[in-house]
């Protein structure tokens, strides 16, 4: 087992696709902060990148994360960000389409993790926490086993982890060091 933030985790037990659709650039530089150059090899083997958005919508053709995972050899899914890779999630029709999309991918043995934004509130914007607060169709939190919300302003070095939705034991309330430079939190 490995551990995460000091929750114990099981490691993957095959390559991981990250759909890099939310400025590919950004995530490729914050990537190399948080890899140091001898895992770079690790990296090589197990991590397969889709830079930009996904040759089709995933709300309309829910057979598309099986397919992309089995071109890459992938077992998980990292998606950044959920917005990238369907059209109109706030409509129940592609909230359900998209929710659809994530279980088949489940039912065919490929773990999905998703990032994903918050309805912004107002121009100081109060703080979320409940599954209302996530933007769009509430098929995206309906479908997802846990739902873990990271809250904090652009930049802040501190940030707060609530879980808002969990398949089994609460996971915090966490307050998270991020090192913007280094690429790396703790608790």
């Amino acid at each position: 087992e490995a551990s995460v933030l000091g929750v114990e985790v099981d490691p993957s037990d095959g390559r991981v696709l990250y759909l890099a659709m939310d400025r590919p650039a950004r995530i490729a530089r914050a990537m190399r902060r948080a890899f140091r150059e001898s895992e770079r090899d690790v990296l090589a083997d197990n991590l397969r990148v889709w830079e930009g958005p996904p040759p089709g919508d995933i709300a309309r053709h829910t057979d598309l994360f099986v397919t992309l995972a089995h071109l890459a050899g992938a077992t998980t899914v990292i998606v950044d960000s959920l917005k990238d890779a369907a059209v109109g999630l706030t409509e129940d029709e592609i909230g359900a389409g998209y929710n659809r999309a994530r279980q088949t991918a489940l039912a065919n043995g490929i773990q999905v993790l998703e990032l994903h934004h918050l309805v912004k509130r107002g121009p100081n914007g109060s703080k979320p926490n409940t599954l209302a607060d996530v933007y769009g169709s509430a098929w995206l939190t309906a479908g997802a086993g846990s739902v873990l919300l990271l809250w904090g302003a652009a930049g802040d070095p501190l940030v707060e982890a609530t879980h808002l939705k969990q398949p089994a034991a609460e996971v915090g309330p966490l307050t998270l060091i991020h090192d913007h430079a280094a690429g790396t939190t703790s608790v």
